[in-house]
């Protein structure tokens, strides 16, 4: 088990640190537990999963039409001082698997230790990925990107072409066709 002894040696001689050192690391794993109030139990949520720029197999997993363009790390901190989501959830400096110039995610805690939900709410992931999109949309730097935004799409259309942006950052421009 240790790497250096049989296991019957680590089962009888139970002072051997590099079999402990494996214990520890073993009972950490989520599928190891059933306790969902284990923080390695917890939802992991990426800001990705509500980027509606991205498409679903980029790792988006909320409807379009629910989602954020281009969500931050820094709109998860506001959330968090906001008090937005109870109970607060967790930041970590993770990055993202799938787009690893990302960095940040949250980790929350669904259930408590008998199996009651911490927050009736937030019933199950998929319903906090909504709740954070929508809290975002709420936060007035956000309201305020979105109406500069819109502006820009306006006289881009008023001068005969439209801007679409693309998910990659960039703008494509779209011509009106000739009559």
């Amino acid at each position: 088990m240790c790497g250096r002894h049989t296991s019957l040696h680590c089962i009888s001689q139970k002072s051997c640190k590099s079999h402990l050192l494996y214990l520890s690391r073993m009972l950490s794993m989520a599928h190891l537990t059933q306790n969902p109030s284990n923080p390695a139990r917890w939802v992991v949520f990426y800001p990705s999963y509500i980027d509606s720029s991205l498409s679903v197999s980029e790792g988006r997993r909320i409807p379009k039409e629910q989602g954020v363009w281009k969500p931050d790390v820094k709109e998860l901190i506001s959330l968090l001082r906001a008090n937005a989501i109870q109970p607060m959830p967790k930041l970590e400096g993770k990055r993202y698997p799938r787009n690893f110039m990302q960095q940040g995610r949250l980790r929350y805690q669904l259930k408590n230790e008998d199996g009651s939900l911490t927050n009736p709410a937030i019933p199950n992931r998929k319903a906090l990925f909504r709740l954070i999109a929508s809290e975002i949309l709420k936060l007035p730097d956000r309201i305020e990107a979105d109406q500069k935004r819109e502006k820009e799409i306006e006289k881009a259309i008023a001068a005969g072409t439209h801007v679409v942006p693309t998910a990659r950052g960039k703008n494509k421009k779209i011509r009106k066709p000739k009559k």
